[in-house]
């Protein structure tokens, strides 16, 4: 099989992944539940004061659906707000901490095919005289170089790399470094439906608990 053959096919097989440096799992500060308390969700439309036109040449205002939480006299963040009434949190947060698990394994096997990879060509490069051809040995150095390199990083692929990118993706859909308190479209949505949800919960949770218990809960 040609060169060029094996070392196309190594790119096709190998995904591209970021091992190296992969972020920490973080821990999240949870705001504690407080008995008797809340969560207040906001949820309107607001005018953005532009307009738009529309296919139809009709001359639209410009709105967006905005949401915010308040628990206990506290603006929610995102992960605030899912950490107190999320009831999947935990799960997925253990999830993020197994995909970084998973994918550290490709940490060494991804820096040797990086440094096979650039290694052979810059040889190559700092000994081979500019002003002869390249000989069949040179080739054939670089080519098993590259080849090396290519082999080591789609191996790291496969043993973790491959959760890598799944790993960021995730973290991105968890908002993790996010301090916004202002939630958008969907996302106001989704707010006011955890909300609606966890505020359900606890109150179904006072009305099962006991009456000495719920004396208890909500004295000063």
């Amino acid at each position: 099989m040609p060169r060029t053959t094996v070392l196309a096919l190594a790119l096709v097989l190998t995904g591209c992944y970021q091992a190296i440096f992969v972020p920490d799992t973080p821990h999240i500060p949870r705001v504690e539940p407080t008995p008797g308390e809340q969560i207040d969700a906001t949820d309107e439309v607001k005018d953005l004061g532009t307009f738009h036109w529309t296919r139809r040449n009709e001359l639209v205002r410009d709105t967006r659906r905005e949401a915010t939480a308040t628990y206990a006299g506290r603006q929610l963040t995102y992960t605030e707000l899912s950490a107190l009434a999320d009831p999947d949190w935990d799960r997925r947060i253990a999830e993020l901490g197994e995909m970084r698990s998973t994918c550290k394994r490709a940490v060494i096997p991804q820096v040797v095919g990086v440094l096979a990879f650039v290694g052979g060509i810059a040889a190559i490069a700092a000994t081979h005289q500019s002003d002869t051809p390249v000989t069949d040995r040179e080739q054939n150095f670089v080519s098993g170089a590259i080849t090396a390199g290519m082999a080591s990083y789609a191996i790291g692929y496969l043993i973790g790399g491959r959760k890598c990118n799944e790993l960021y993706s995730v973290r991105s859909s968890l908002h993790i470094n996010d301090s916004s308190t202002s939630f958008y479209n969907r996302e106001a949505e989704w707010v006011s439906e955890l909300a609606r949800n966890f505020n359900r919960r606890m109150r179904s949770a006072r009305a099962r608990a006991p009456e000495s218990e719920v004396v208890t809960v909500l004295a000063p």
